[in-house]
């Protein structure tokens, strides 16, 4: 049934969400802020491999960090090549919902002190998180 509002619509959003990875969280304890890398991908089988990549090979000196991906209903393998790569946390819309409601799905789960918005197709370079993190 669609949703005749927006509270609906998130409702049916919650109920949709698969957690892949459980609800596990590990406190930070190094004194850095955490920082919540929110990512949300559809159809992006292509690119999604070098995309975790380079988010992850960035620089955690002034932060720790958690990388949360939403993929909003993807018809190809994103899904599958998401499951495939650990220390991610992987979350699943049934069907495209757009990029708004994945990134609310996104942030409803993240734990950071900082929640910073990396575009699926590298639009954003991942190595400018601690310019944008550092004066915060």
């Amino acid at each position: 049934m669609p949703a005749r509002n927006f509270s609906e619509l998130m409702n049916q959003v919650s109920a949709q969400v698969t957690n892949t990875m459980g609800n596990r969280h590990v406190p930070h304890t190094s004194g850095k802020a955490l920082l919540s890398v929110l990512i949300p991908v559809f159809n992006e089988e292509k690119t999604i491999r070098e995309l975790i990549s380079a988010v992850m090979g960035v620089s955690t000196d002034l932060f720790s960090m958690e990388v949360i991906v939403v993929d909003d209903g993807s018809n190809d393998d994103t899904r599958k090549i998401l499951d495939s790569i650990p220390g991610i946390k992987v979350f699943a819309h049934d069907k495209n919902l757009g990029k708004g409601v994945a990134l609310r799905t996104a942030l409803a789960h993240a734990t950071g002190d900082i929640a910073i918005v990396q575009d699926g197709d590298l639009e954003y370079d991942p190595s400018d998180y601690a310019g944008v993190v550092g004066p915060i």
